[in-house]
């Protein structure tokens, strides 16, 4: 299915390498690098197997696919009955075929991430920078705080999600941290969050710096 979504010849072209391989194709197996490409084809995705896999896990195999892809067309250019017309069709359907991944992909990742961005703006609104400490309980949360980090030349300690607030304080003074960042997804949150040892010991509390996210000031 991965391959599908890549190109919907590649599965094809890999069924065909792999019975003129085991046909013993003569102008298939001739070249020994044909049967390197399609052997690491063959072997690379099984690690993966037992794992979740993505697309980028196997971008390798789709060069692979499309160099494999040459090597059938160039084979079939010399089949009897191949006139040019349809050979160019035939190219420019394969070819075209491995343009459509890249295009969706493009259309899906339009403006993903904009939301780290986003608080990268309204942080730099309030003028928030320097060292933080930071709850980012979720790979989004620390990824988008470690965009935020990167632009404004801010410094991001990062905590366990089970850290206590004692533990975040002393983190707080060991690094001598000048905010401490965190998310909410429901009001009761944000009221404990209000309420909590950590605003007590904060010099200000900056609410809703972006949405979902209070920044307790120390320095």
């Amino acid at each position: 299915f991965i391959l599908n979504d890549f190109s919907f010849v590649a599965l094809g072209v890999l069924l065909i390498c792999l019975f003129l391989y085991c046909s013993k194709n003569s102008r298939f197996v001739q070249n020994s690098n044909n049967y390197i490409l399609l052997s690491f084809t063959m072997i690379m995705p099984l690690g993966y197997l037992f794992m979740h896999i993505e697309p980028r896990f196997v971008w390798t195999v789709y060069l692979i696919i499309i160099i494999l892809s040459g090597v059938l067309l160039t084979m079939l250019k010399d089949v009897q009955w191949m006139t040019p017309a349809l050979f160019v069709l035939i190219c420019i359907i394969v070819f075209s075929s491995f343009c459509l991944y890249p295009i969706n992909q493009l259309q899906d990742q339009r403006y993903k991430g904009q939301d780290a961005y986003d608080i990268y703006a309204a942080f730099k609104k309030r003028n928030i920078h320097g060292t933080f400490v930071a709850n980012s309980s979720t790979n989004n949360e620390e990824a988008k705080l470690k965009i935020f980090a990167y632009l404004s030349k801010s410094h991001f300690i990062i905590t366990h999600p089970a850290i206590t607030e004692e533990e975040i304080l002393q983190v707080i003074k060991y690094y001598q941290a000048n905010y401490y960042i965190m998310y909410y997804t429901s009001s009761y949150e944000k009221e404990g969050m209000l309420h909590s040892t950590v605003a007590k010991n904060a010099a200000d509390v900056l609410i809703d710096v972006s949405p979902g996210v209070i920044v307790f000031r120390f320095k």
